[in-house]
C-alpha cells in the first residue's frame, strides 16, 4: 500500500520512515477526498434548496465547535498518543462520510448535529498530530521539497478524481460516490500501523492557550494563519458552488474544469518545491500573494466555461508560488519550537478556525446585499495577508 518514493533523487536524502507512512496515508485520504472535494459543497447546496446561507451556517457551526473544543481535546491526546489519534481519526472520517450519505431532507435535524460533532472529533484527532509529525519527520533541507512533492501528488489525484466523481454522480448518484469514497478512505488506516510514536505533551491550560494565541509575539503568525483559513473558505466552498451555478448544474463540466489544468501545475509544484529550499521564501511568497489576490479579483468577472477554465488555470499556477513557501515556512517555524511544537500547532489550527469563522460570518452578511461572486474580494484581501507570517519570522530565509 505504501508509495515507493523513499529513494527519489528529488530529495537530498532518504525520507524518514515516519514521513513516508504519514505521506502515504495523506495521499490515500486525498484520493477519497478528491471524490468529494468539489462536489460536497454542491451536494449541500442542492440539499438546502440552493440556499447559500444554510450551507454556510452548516460549515460555521462545525468550525466554531472545533475552535472551542480544540484546546481541551488536545490535552486528551496526551494520554491517547498521536499514533492512535491518527488511526482513530480515520474511523471518524469514514463515519462522517457515511453520515453525509444518510443526509436527506427528512433526516437533516438528526444527521446534521451528528456530522458537526463527528467532524469536530476527526479534526481534533487528525490535524495536530499530522502537522506535528510532519514538522518532526521532515528534514530541515527538505521542507520545501516535501511540501512541493505532496502537493504535486495531490494535484495528480485531482486530474482524475473530479471527472470520475462527476461521472459516478451522473450514472449512479451520490450514494455510490459516498460508498466508493468511504472504502478508499478507510485504506488510509493501514500506513498508520507502522508510523513511529512521537513523544509530545500539550502543557497549556484552556485559558492559557487562548492567551498565547493573542500574545503580541504571535500576532504575525496568527494573522497569517487566519488569512489561510479565510481564503480556504472561498476556494473550497464558494468557488465550486459558483462554477456550478455558472455551468447550470453540469457535473461533468464541473469535474473537467477541476481536472484539465492540473498536469502542468503538478510539474511546476515539483520545481517550486526544490526552488523554495534554495531561494528566499519571502520573495516567492510576496509574488504568490499578489498574483493570487489579482486572480481572485478577476474571478468576479467570469461569465462562461472558457473564463472559468482560464481563471482556474492561472489560479492553480499562482497558488504554487503562494502555498509552497508558506507551508514550508510554517513547518520550519513549528520545527523550531522544540518540545512546544504541539502547542504551536494548536495555535496554528485555532487561528485557521478563527479565520474561517470570520469568513463564514462575512459571507452570510455579504450575500444579503450583493451577489455571491463578491466574496472573492474578501479572498483577495486574505491572500495578501499571508505575508504576515514573516512579521514573526523575519530572521528566517
Amino acid at each position: 500500500m505504501k508509495l515507493s518514493f523513499k529513494k527519489a533523487r528529488y530529495f537530498d536524502k532518504k525520507l524518514s520512515h515516519g514521513l513516508v507512512s504519514l505521506l502515504t496515508s495523506s495521499v490515500i485520504i486525498n484520493i477519497a477526498g478528491g471524490f468529494f472535494g468539489v462536489f460536497l459543497p454542491i451536494f449541500l447546496f442542492e440539499l438546502f434548496d440552493k440556499n447559500i446561507t444554510l450551507v454556510i451556517l452548516y460549515y460555521l457551526a462545525s468550525q466554531v465547535l472545533y475552535l472551542m473544543f480544540l484546546p481541551l481535546g488536545t490535552r486528551f491526546l496526551n494520554k491517547f498518543g498521536f499514533k492512535y489519534s491518527l488511526q482513530l481519526s480515520t474511523l471518524c472520517g469514514a463515519l462522517y462520510f457515511f453520515g453525509l450519505r444518510m443526509l436527506k431532507e427528512d433526516t437533516i435535524n438528526i444527521v446534521v448535529p451528528f456530522l458537526i460533532i463527528i467532524i469536530t472529533i476527526r479534526r481534533t484527532l487528525y490535524w495536530v498530530p499530522y502537522h506535528v509529525d510532519f514538522a518532526k519527520f521532515s528534514g530541515k533541507k527538505n521542507k520545501g521539497k516535501t511540501v512541493g512533492f505532496i502537493q504535486s501528488i495531490i494535484s495528480l489525484i485531482g486530474v482524475i478524481a473530479p471527472m470520475l466523481a462527476g461521472w459516478i454522480i451522473l450514472k449512479f448518484g451520490y450514494d455510490s460516490l459516498f460508498i466508493v469514497g468511504i472504502v478508499i478512505y478507510l485504506c488510509s488506516f493501514i500506513p498508520y500501523i507502522t508510523i513511529p510514536r512521537t513523544k509530545e505533551k500539550f502543557s497549556w491550560g484552556y485559558r492559557e492557550t487562548w492567551g498565547k494565541l493573542f500574545k503580541k509575539s504571535h500576532v504575525g503568525t496568527t494573522l497569517a494563519f487566519m488569512a489561510d483559513g479565510a481564503e480556504s473558505v472561498a476556494g473550497v466552498i464558494i468557488w465550486p458552488i459558483f462554477i456550478y451555478i455558472i455551468l447550470e448544474g453540469d457535473y461533468m463540466k464541473v469535474g473537467s474544469i477541476s481536472s484539465a489544468v492540473v498536469l502542468v501545475t503538478m510539474i511546476m509544484q515539483l520545481f517550486m518545491g526544490k526552488y523554495a529550499d534554495k531561494k528566499p521564501k519571502k520573495s516567492l511568497l510576496k509574488v504568490g500573494t499578489v498574483l493570487y489576490a489579482l486572480i481572485w479579483v478577476g474571478k468576479i468577472f467570469i461569465l462562461t466555461f472558457f473564463h472559468i477554465f482560464l481563471a482556474d488555470m492561472f489560479h492553480k499556477f499562482s497558488k504554487i508560488f503562494l502555498r509552497i513557501p508558506f507551508d514550508a515556512v510554517t513547518y520550519e517555524i513549528a520545527a523550531d519550537q522544540g518540545h512546544y511544537v504541539d502547542e504551536f500547532t494548536v495555535l496554528h489550527e485555532m487561528a485557521i478556525a478563527i479565520g474561517r469563522t470570520f469568513m463564514y460570518i462575512s459571507i452570510i452578511i455579504l450575500v444579503i446585499f450583493v451577489p455571491l461572486k463578491w466574496v472573492f474580494i474578501l479572498a483577495a484581501g486574505a491572500s495578501l495577508t499571508f505575508n504576515m507570517i514573516y512579521f514573526r519570522s523575519s530572521k528566517k530565509k
